[in-house]
């Protein structure tokens, strides 16, 4: 299991009353503070289904970070640096600081599990990685010395992208921000790269209306019309057919960015191009 406790603590800034200058302070009364929401972008889902997807999200996420091992490495070096430089950045990043967060421990919410591409990809790279450890390394840490630098720099970039928690949860009735965003972002990442919408790993799991709202949110408004005369489980197998053909992923599995945009995020083909010889020079 990967984990990281990044920073104890943070630098609090303590700025003394009356240190400000009267236009600040009369700006400051004339303004009136208005608090906008952002709607729910997950609202109708259960809690189950959200953690269940976010955690085949972030599955996906750590399979094409292992794909980009250099990145992967420079997302971790950044959280080392903004820890020692800055005494922790407050920027939104998706590594976990806390015990228990690792591949193993998301893929048991994934609807796909084992049979998943994302699965796969992170258990394959951690078979080969495992036949290169030295012996004995797990009571004596100097053994590592002895490994060499691409070694070094793809088992880091592996474990850094085990690190990767973007499992959501909702508090008083609202849904927490996915920690992926940003990270997808920066990697050209595409969920249907890796994840399929299936009657039984998704849409199976919505309710009748919900499979109809996801078939017009993908422009199949006829087969919208079809499968709202149909039983739940028969239009499930319907949108299964229709969706296969497209890329579409629910609005609310997509970073912020994206849905705004409505543009499709295309992979990085000097990412793709990315080897553990490049990520270790």
């Amino acid at each position: 299991m990967v984990s990281f406790a990044f920073c104890a603590g943070f630098r609090r800034r303590l700025k003394r009353p009356g240190r400000r200058d009267a236009a600040t302070q009369a700006t400051s009364r004339d303004l009136h503070v208005i608090d906008r929401k952002e709607p729910d972008a997950a609202e109708g889902i259960s809690l189950p289904l959200l953690k269940k997807m976010s955690s085949e999200r972030t599955l996906a996420v750590q399979a094409a970070l292992v794909q980009q091992p250099q990145k992967a490495v420079a997302l971790m070096v950044w959280r080392l640096c903004s820890c020692v430089f800055e005494y922790c950045l407050t920027t939104r990043h998706p590594l976990c600081n806390a015990d228990g967060c690792s591949s193993q421990w998301v893929g048991q919410r994934s609807p796909d599990r084992k049979d998943g591409l994302a699965w796969q990809t992170l258990m394959q790279e951690k078979n080969r990685l495992e036949g290169l450890l030295p012996q004995g390394w797990k009571k004596d840490f100097s053994t590592f010395f002895t490994l060499d630098g691409q070694t070094l720099m793809a088992l880091m970039a592996f474990c850094t992208a085990c690190s990767v928690d973007g499992v959501q949860t909702r508090e008083h009735g609202h849904t927490s921000r996915s920690n992926l965003d940003e990270v997808e972002t920066a990697i050209g990442f595409n969920l249907r790269d890796w994840w399929q919408p299936t009657a039984e790993n998704f849409l199976g799991l919505l309710s009748k209306n919900q499979i109809v709202e996801a078939l017009q949110e993908a422009g199949l408004d006829s087969v919208a019309v079809e499968a709202a005369k149909l039983k739940k489980g028969d239009a499930a197998i319907l949108a299964e057919r229709s969706l296969s053909d497209t890329r579409w992923v629910p609005g609310w599995m997509q970073p912020r960015d994206t849905k705004k945009s409505g543009s499709t995020t295309t992979p990085d083909t000097d990412a793709d191009n990315e080897d553990n010889t490049a990520c270790a020079a």
